[in-house]
């Protein structure tokens, strides 16, 4: 009987790995693939990851978390400084006069 060591030398001259590797470089198309499927793989994990994240917190302290999705979305719009009201408090000066603004367009549109 042979050894391992004899068998392994045995092996990678029977099956040429270099002859492996040189057909999955020689096709791109099979790595552009690999490719872009690592990259959809890591994206979906990590938009997964944040989904849940951002569910535990809203479970967590729901009020919280609206008044920082309000204020993030009053800032994306072009504002600098945001005051979100209570649903329980009456809403601030400001937010009645553009609720007059708005009712009729809304109305408008539904």
């Amino acid at each position: 009987t042979r050894g391992a060591g004899e068998r392994l030398a045995a092996w990678a001259a029977a099956t040429r790995p270099g002859r492996v590797v040189r057909w999955v470089f020689e096709r791109w198309w099979l790595l552009r693939t690999i490719r872009a499927a690592r990259l959809v793989a890591i994206g979906m994990g990590l938009l997964w990851s944040g989904r849940e994240i951002g569910m535990v917190e809203y479970a967590l302290d729901p009020g919280a978390k609206e008044e920082e999705l309000l204020k993030a979305v009053v800032q994306s719009a072009g504002g600098v400084r945001a005051r979100v009201c209570g649903g329980a408090g009456r809403p601030a000066p400001e937010v009645r006069a553009v609720e007059k603004r708005v009712e009729p367009v809304v109305a408008r549109c539904l």
